[in-house]
């Protein structure tokens, strides 16, 4: 018997056996595991101990909740060029991510959701085709909904005792990485915009404004309402005046003129005279002073507010109300001039309803502005029921508490039963058309006609010697007769002027 070999094995078993001790959650006896513990690093995002340990490889059925870190088979579902993820609510109408299979059926049959990937995009996932114009690309694709939150780990024995080992939850966000959304584009209209019933608040210790017949002089740096609204519509130079090493302010105004308490200055005249005329005497004191100045543009509007789109988005989280069917969210987005914290008031079809009911379809949002130049804009989710509301044209009305107003009309608009939605019908707003047929293309129709086309063709032919003759004899005969013609008339013309002089001479004797 060969005991060298048998104490290798023997020894190679106890080895295993040492080592297995050391795995948590497997004992001597039978035992189930469904998971195993696995700590991953993810960039921006933390967990305590675990991420929701790894599960083998399962098969999921369309909108099935899956969670981040497994391999899941999605083989069975009939799959285009990848998985599309449009928002957390579905509130994109493009995808914002889009995850492209290989080609191969193992590819789809093994697919792990990498928390790189889907650990910052969870909610629903849909199947996605590159053809842009594949029906129903977003209507019943759903693939499945990844879920971020903690999964409950369990162990089974041979006895049947369950035991919770679930120690980590799903982790803790510290940053999503995700580009910020862009509610509207920023617009800049000048260096500081105005709306007549706003204040100007700065932080210059003077301000000075030029407009084409407007002026305010030596004035704070900070306009009252009342200030602003002396000011016409139109475009101001604003100078932030502050005083030099000397801290005092070597330049004022006074009794129409610029006046200054140095004897080295004269003041200078203003009177009768425009306030654009009068920045260049400013600017001339200014340079004789150590007083700092900055030039800024202005811009005075009306207040004004404007609506550019209003799309349906799902009610989710948005906004705390309770769901009821029908209920949908209008995201309403645009511009105002008026500045920040500005309140603005919505109001869903404001000619049907009475005093008593505008409350109820009345919503109020507030004004948000980036820079002082920049138009304000604003964003507000609109809950509507479409069950409650008939079909046709419908308005909102949008104004500021300082004046402007503009009236937005949408559409909302009902679909027969058909082959997607089978004894119902599906009511939607705008053109957000969630069960867009297949565009068919008829065969084109081609119709042949006769058509007879008249031309003239010129056809040079070289003529005949008895042609040229005649033709010759023909021109000879009218240069004859055109010259024994114009003989007449000279013999006419003469008797006519011998006739003529005689009577003329006989009457002159006659005298």
């Amino acid at each position: 018997m060969n005991y060298v070999g048998v104490a290798k094995y023997l020894g190679l078993g106890l080895f295993l056996i040492v080592l297995l001790s050391f795995v948590p959650g497997v004992h001597a006896e039978n035992t189930t595991a469904n998971s195993s513990y696995v700590i991953v690093d993810i960039p921006g995002i933390t967990y305590d101990t675990t991420i929701n340990p790894p599960r083998q490889t399962y098969r999921v059925t369309q909108g099935q909740t899956v969670y981040v870190n497994d391999t899941i088979d999605i083989a069975g579902m009939g799959w285009g060029t990848g998985v599309a993820w449009y928002g957390r609510y579905g509130e994109y109408g493009e995808a914002q991510y889009v995850r492209d299979f290989t080609g191969l059926r193992r590819d789809v049959q093994n697919f792990y959701l990498d928390p790189k990937i889907f650990a910052i995009r969870d909610g629903m996932w849909y199947q996605y085709y590159e053809d842009q114009d594949y029906s129903e690309r977003r209507g019943n694709l759903e693939a499945f909904y990844v879920k971020t939150g903690e999964r409950l780990n369990t162990i089974t024995y041979s006895n049947g005792t369950v035991v919770n080992q679930t120690t980590g939850i799903h982790g803790v966000e510290i940053d999503r990485k995700l580009p910020p959304e862009v509610i509207v584009p920023e617009i800049r209209i000048s260096d500081y915009l105005l709306s007549l019933g706003d204040p100007l608040n700065t932080t210059f210790p003077k301000a000075w404004i030029f407009g084409r017949v407007d002026g305010i002089y030596n004035h704070t740096g900070n306009l009252t309402i009342e200030d602003v609204g002396g000011l016409e519509v139109g475009r101001y130079k604003l100078v932030s005046h502050s005083s030099g090493n000397n801290t005092i302010f070597e330049v004022g105004y006074s009794d129409n003129k610029f006046t200054s308490p140095w004897k080295g200055i004269d003041d200078q005249s203003v009177y009768g005279s425009q306030p654009m005329l009068d920045i260049n005497k400013f600017y001339w004191m200014i340079t004789s002073t150590d007083d700092k100045i900055q030039t800024f543009d202005m811009e005075v509007q009306e207040p004004t507010i404007s609506i550019i789109s209003i799309d349906e988005v799902d009610v989710g989280n948005r906004v705390p109300i309770k769901w009821q069917p029908g209920l949908t969210l209008l995201d309403v987005r645009g511009y105002t001039n008026t500045q920040n914290g500005t309140t603005l008031t919505f109001i869903l079809d404001p000619d049907t309803h009475n005093a008593r009911e505008i409350k109820d379809v009345t919503f109020n949002t507030t004004a948000l502005r980036t820079s002082p130049g920049n138009m304000s804009y604003y964003r507000i989710f609109i809950p509507v029921n479409k069950n409650n509301m008939p079909n046709g044209m419908h308005t909102l009305r949008a104004s500021t508490e300082i004046g402007g107003s503009m009236f937005y009309d949408f559409p909302i608009s009902e679909l027969p039963a058909d082959s997607y939605v089978p004894n119902a019908t599906i009511k939607y707003i705008g053109d957000r058309n969630p069960w867009k047929p297949n565009m068919t293309i008829p065969d084109p129709i081609v119709v042949v006609q006769t058509k007879v086309i008249e031309r003239v063709i010129t056809v040079e032919i070289t003529p005949s010697t008895e042609l040229i003759l005649a033709q010759q004899q023909i021109a000879q005969k009218e240069r004859v007769d055109y010259w024994v013609s114009m003989g007449i008339v000279a013999v006419i013309g003469l008797i006519i002027l011998v006739f003529g002089g005689w009577y003329v001479i006989t009457v002159i004797r006659r005298l």
